[in-house]
C-alpha cells in the first residue's frame, strides 16, 4: 500500500526525532516567499565579498532548480545552547564552542533522506547545511520551524534562535505544515544593541558591517572604523541573540558534540602558525576562517581588550608572514598603547550607576527623555558585566510623593511624574537589573528638588555616598536618564567627592529642553574631569 503524504511526513517527523532533531517541520518546494527581498539585498551590495550568493542567485530564488521535479522541503532543527552558565571561549560565538556541525548534521539528514526513499521507492534528494544554492531559512519558516526575527534569525517559540537548519530537498509528496506568525511585536532590542549597528532597517542585515560577516566571511583587511566596534569577538558574534527575550528560556542543548571544546585563546590564535591551526582546530568551526583571519581577528581582539599583557603576542605577530595580519597587530599595539583598549572591571573599587531608567522617562511617560528606551538593551549590557564581574550594581530611581515642590503644581518645573506606587514609577520592563543590585531612591523629600543619586537613599535608609564608601568603590560607571539633568548632576556631584567617573556615552539620553543641552552637558562633565566609555572599551 503507498503510503499518503500525510502518512509520510508523519513517519519523516518521527524518524527525524529518532535520529536526534529537536524539530522538524515540511513546507512546500515553492519558490521563496522573500525572493524579492533577497534579490534587492543582493543588489544593495549587503552581501559584501560573498560573491557565491550572487553565483547562486538564480537557483536560490527556484528550489526546483536545484532539485528538478523537488515538491517538499524537510527542515530540521539541532539545538546548539549550552547553557547560560556553559564555560565557553568568550571571543568566539556558541555555535563554534563545539564540533563542527555540518558534520553532526549532514549524516542525520541523509539517514533521514534514506529512510524516505525506502518508504517510498523512486524519491530523491538532496541534503543541505548551508552549503547550498537554497535559503534556507526562508525555506524553514514557511515550513514552520520559526519565523524570521528582525535580526534575521529563524525564531521558534521553544527553542528561541539558538539551533542549526538542515534542509532536504524532495521529490516526494508530503503534508506541508503551517508557518508560524511573527512574534517579534515592537522589540527591537537585537537591532539596537547591534556593536556595528549593521541592521538597516529591521529584517535587513548590511552584512558589511556585521560582526559575524567580518570575522569569518570576510577577507583582508577589517575597515578600521569598525574594528574598535568588534570588541573581543574573534570568531562570530551572538550580541543579537544574546539580547532577544525568546532566548531567556532556551533550553539547553543534549548533543555532546556542541558542548564547548578547548580552543586557543586571543595570544596564542595571533601567532598560531599553519601547522599548529591544523592540529589545534581540527573538526572546528573555526577553520571556515582560515589562520590568517583568525589571527588578523585576534589581533583586533588583543587591541581591543586584554591590556598591557597582549603587548608580547602583538609584537610577536608583526613578524606574520601574511601582511594583513601584521597591520592589524600594529594597530592592536598602537590601540593598547594608547590607552584605548578595554577597561578590566576591578570589581573591589569599581560600581555600575544606572540613573532614573523609569517609565516615565521613556516613550509614553509623562516626562519622556527622547529615545530614552534606547538606553534599555545597552545598560543591561553594561549590567551583566559588571554583575560577571562581581563589582557592585546601583539603579537610582526618582521617588517622589504625589505632592512636591518638583512639580509644576506646587511652583516646580516638571508635571507630576514617578509618583510612589504608580506604574510610571517603576523601571522600564525591559530593565534587567541583576539580582545583587541595590535599588537607590531620591526625591522622597517634598521640599527637596531631587536630581543626583547622592541624594539618594538605600533600602535602610544610608545615603548613597555613604554605601560606596562602605564598599570602597572609587570609580564610578554611570548612565542613564537623562544627560543633562540627573545623569549630569550625579557625576558632578561624584567628582566633587574625588570619585574617578566614566559617563556611558553609548547608554545616555538628553531631554534638550533647548536645544544642545545634552551637548553642553556632556562638555560640562568633561570640563570638570569626567571621561568617556563605550561598551566595546569595558
Amino acid at each position: 500500500m503507498t503510503p499518503t503524504p500525510a502518512q509520510l511526513a508523519e513517519r519523516v517527523k518521527a524518524t527525524g526525532r529518532r535520529l536526534g532533531f529537536d524539530l522538524v517541520a515540511i513546507g512546500p518546494a515553492d519558490p521563496p516567499d522573500h525572493g524579492r527581498a533577497f534579490e534587492a539585498w543582493l543588489d544593495a551590495g549587503y552581501a559584501g565579498t560573498m560573491a557565491y550568493l550572487e553565483r547562486g542567485r538564480a537557483k536560490r530564488l527556484d528550489p526546483r532548480q536545484v532539485l528538478p521535479g523537488a515538491r517538499a522541503v524537510i527542515a530540521a532543527a539541532l539545538n546548539y545552547y549550552q547553557g547560560p552558565d556553559a564555560a565557553g571561549p568568550a571571543h568566539a560565538s556558541r555555535y563554534a564552542w563545539g564540533d563542527d556541525y555540518h558534520a553532526v548534521m549532514e549524516p542525520r539528514l541523509h539517514a533521514l533522506l534514506d529512510d524516505l526513499a525506502g518508504a517510498a521507492p523512486g524519491v530523491t534528494g538532496r541534503v543541505y547545511v548551508d552549503t547550498g544554492p537554497v535559503l534556507e531559512r526562508d525555506l524553514a519558516a514557511r515550513a514552520g520551524l520559526g519565523w524570521l526575527g528582525k535580526n534575521t534569525m529563524l525564531l521558534h517559540p521553544a527553542l528561541g534562535s539558538w539551533f542549526f537548519i538542515g534542509v532536504v530537498l524532495t521529490t516526494a509528496e508530503l503534508a506541508p505544515d503551517a508557518p508560524l506568525p511573527d512574534r517579534c511585536g515592537s522589540c527591537t532590542q537585537c537591532l539596537e544593541a547591534c556593536p556595528t549597528q549593521a541592521f538597516v532597517a529591521p529584517y535587513v542585515l548590511d552584512a558589511r558591517r556585521c560582526v559575524s560577516y567580518l570575522t569569518i566571511e570576510h577577507r583582508g583587511p577589517i575597515p578600521r572604523e569598525l574594528r574598535a566596534p568588534i570588541g573581543t569577538w574573534a570568531f562570530g558574534c551572538d550580541v543579537c541573540q544574546a539580547v532577544c527575550p525568546w532566548n531567556r528560556r532556551a533550553p539547553i542543548t543534549a548533543e555532546a558534540a556542541f558542548a564547548a571544546r578547548e580552543l586557543p585563546a586571543l595570544a596564542e590564535l595571533v601567532t598560531l602558525t599553519e601547522e599548529a591551526f591544523q592540529a589545534r582546530l581540527r573538526g572546528s568551526p573555526l577553520r571556515r576562517a582560515r589562520r590568517r583571519g583568525l589571527a588578523r581577528n585576534a589581533a583586533v581582539a588583543l587591541g581591543n581588550g586584554a591590556g598591557p599583557a597582549a603587548t608580547g603576542a602583538l609584537r610577536a605577530a608583526l613578524d606574520d608572514p601574511d601582511p594583513d595580519v601584521r597591520a592589524h597587530a600594529a594597530w592592536g599595539l598602537e590601540r593598547l598603547t594608547a590607552g584605548g583598549g578595554v577597561m578590566a572591571i576591578d570589581a573591589k573599587r569599581d560600581a555600575l550607576v544606572l540613573v532614573d531608567v523609569q517609565n516615565d522617562f521613556c516613550p509614553g511617560g509623562a516626562l519622556p527623555v527622547p529615545d530614552g528606551d534606547r538606553v534599555v538593551p545597552v545598560v543591561n549590557r553594561y549590567a551583566a558585566r559588571f554583575a560577571a564581574a562581581g563589582a557592585p550594581v546601583f539603579a537610582s530611581r526618582d521617588w517622589h510623593p504625589a505632592k512636591t515642590k518638583h512639580f509644576q503644581a506646587y511652583g516646580g518645573d516638571w508635571p507630576p511624574h514617578c509618583v510612589q506606587g504608580t506604574a510610571g514609577a517603576a523601571f522600564h520592563p525591559g530593565l534587567t537589573v541583576p539580582a545583587a543590585a541595590v535599588v537607590v531612591s531620591k526625591g522622597m523629600d517634598p521640599e527637596q528638588d531631587a536630581y543626583s543619586a547622592f541624594q539618594a537613599e538605600d533600602p535602610s535608609g544610608r545615603p548613597f555616598a555613604s554605601v560606596l564608601e562602605e564598599r570602597g568603590v572609587r570609580r564610578l560607571y554611570v548612565g542613564g536618564l537623562a544627560t543633562d539633568y540627573c545623569v549630569k548632576a550625579t557625576v558632578l556631584d561624584a567628582l566633587r567627592r574625588g570619585l574617578e567617573v566614566l559617563v556611558l556615552v553609548d547608554a545616555v539620553r538628553a531631554v534638550d529642553v533647548k536645544p544642545g543641552d545634552g551637548e553642553r552637558a556632556m562638555a560640562e562633565m568633561r570640563e570638570a574631569g569626567a571621561r568617556s566609555v563605550t561598551l566595546d572599551a569595558v
